[in-house]
């Protein structure tokens, strides 16, 4: 039987929620294991610039992570690269394949994930031709005419980036306006290359040449020639690994109280995987330490 490891407190995730939460558990004395599936950053990595982090001004959202993982890795975190396979919130046991974890608190900082549109042509174009990050994928399109769909601050910043590699963008808004910030769509003015904005117009489908490449999308609006397309019309929260054990919001982010501790005693929830109205990298780093006070001292008590 695989013996667990021990620590005092298990953070699943690894965005900035999850590396703040790490960086004060171990501040508070807590023996501290991070574990995030692919890399640190979370959403935040794939931002092209950040300007609203106080203190830092203008950075990359790369640049930040790197600088936000450092700092926990410096303090003490211990951070593994790896999937989980199952967690026991009760028990408080987290097993991947080669480890068992044990902890007094965890703190959940899972995140959220794109949300796809659901379209004819979607699954067929997913990563070639279908994207959900500019910043990752949008050099591939270099002089391409590309569609980018979404109304809020993801989608004018992914379509502003964008702006900088592409023939044109045009923008494809299910809502009667953005729901961005201000200041985001004002940019979007000095877009030399903006072909259109289409609001109250959505995709119906995603269509293939005659080379079987991407060509265009066929909105509510009409035809509109592509070569690639940027979807950023929200996140699903990655809840999977705790099936039925927390108390969900009708959407399916997790509700703590505010304490960020959800329906389970010393099981902790913080950033974007919880139930609240704004998601920011700053409301994702209050929650990481609000959750980290909480889950030491639930378990040190």
């Amino acid at each position: 039987m695989m013996q667990a490891k021990q620590f005092d407190v298990v953070v699943i995730g690894g965005g900035p929620a999850g590396l703040t939460a790490g960086l004060y558990a171990v501040r508070g004395g807590a023996t501290t294991l991070l574990i995030e599936r692919e890399f640190c950053g979370g959403q935040m990595i794939s931002t092209g610039e950040i300007e609203n982090y106080p203190g830092v001004g203008k950075i990359t959202g790369a640049d930040l992570s790197m600088q936000m993982t450092e700092h926990a890795m410096e303090a003490g975190v211990e951070i593994e690269y790896v999937e989980i396979e199952s967690v026991d919130l009760e028990g408080k046991l987290v097993k991947t394949a080669d480890a068992e974890y044990q902890a007094k608190s965890i703190i959940v900082a899972t995140g959220a994930r794109p949300r796809k549109l659901g379209c004819e042509g979607e699954e067929k174009f997913l990563n070639r031709g279908v994207h959900f990050c500019g910043i990752c994928d949008g050099a591939v399109y270099k002089g391409k005419d590309i569609v980018v769909v979404g109304g809020g601050n993801s989608a004018v910043e992914e379509a502003l980036y964008l702006g900088t590699i592409a023939k044109s963008v045009t923008i494809v808004n299910a809502t009667e306006k953005f729901n961005a910030e201000e200041a985001n769509v004002k940019q979007l003015g000095n877009l030399g290359n903006l072909s259109a904005i289409h609001h109250n117009s959505t995709i119906k489908s995603i269509n293939a040449g005659a080379d079987g490449k991407l060509e265009s999308v066929t909105t509510t609006a009409g035809d509109i020639p592509a070569s690639a397309v940027f979807v950023a019309i929200g996140r699903v929260p990655s809840t999977e690994l705790f099936g039925d054990s927390l108390e969900l919001d009708k959407w399916g982010y997790i509700k703590t109280d505010a304490n960020m501790q959800t329906n389970i005693g010393g099981i902790y929830a913080a950033g974007d995987v919880t139930s609240k109205a704004f998601r920011q990298i700053t409301t994702a780093v209050a929650d990481g330490t609000v959750a980290a006070l909480g889950a030491v001292h639930h378990a040190k008590n």
